[in-house]
């Protein structure tokens, strides 16, 4: 049977894994992860005080090789988890383009209206739609159609149509 000193330590050690899975999934700014050092502290501290070296020894061995295996292990497990696929953005796979970068494929070759002077980078409307853009040369005034060329990351490369 354990006494309250071991219950409290075994306690503290395992508030501070749950901490550090919270600290995952939750933006604490490492908030979470520093409340789960001072209770891994507090749990060895605690050991040392009340069971004197062999223990606390014993205790903080244990803390050195099982915590970096156990945040090793959640980093390298939790991102496959259900509960992971529900909580984080999926990453779109290599090579393929995401569904906007697909939507802007579409309007290469369309025309439109610049709203704002493009000096290199401005806002277009086409087909009643605002998009960012960039002037291929120099720069276009406001008002003036524009052609789509092609589109590079989110911005659309237009050029004056003359």
């Amino acid at each position: 049977m354990m006494d309250g000193g071991a219950v409290t330590i075994v306690v503290l050690l395992l508030v501070a894994m749950v901490l550090i899975v919270a600290e995952i999934f939750l933006p604490t700014l490492g908030i979470l992860a520093i409340a789960a050092v001072v209770a891994v502290i507090w749990a060895v501290v605690l050991a040392f005080g009340t069971y004197g070296s062999g223990v606390g020894l014993f205790v903080l061995l244990g803390v050195l090789i099982f915590f970096p295996i156990y945040v090793a292990l959640l980093i390298r497990r939790i991102p496959h988890g259900r509960l992971a696929k529900r909580v984080f953005l999926k990453m779109p796979e290599s090579g393929q383009p995401t569904p906007e970068q697909e939507l802007l494929a579409k309007l290469v070759g369309r025309e439109g209206v610049t709203e704002t002077p493009l000096r290199l980078s401005g806002a277009v409307r086409i087909d009643g739609r605002r998009y960012q853009a960039m002037a291929e040369n120099d720069h276009i005034d406001a008002g003036q159609t524009v052609r789509v060329l092609r589109y590079d990351g989110m911005d659309l490369i237009v050029k004056a149509v003359e």
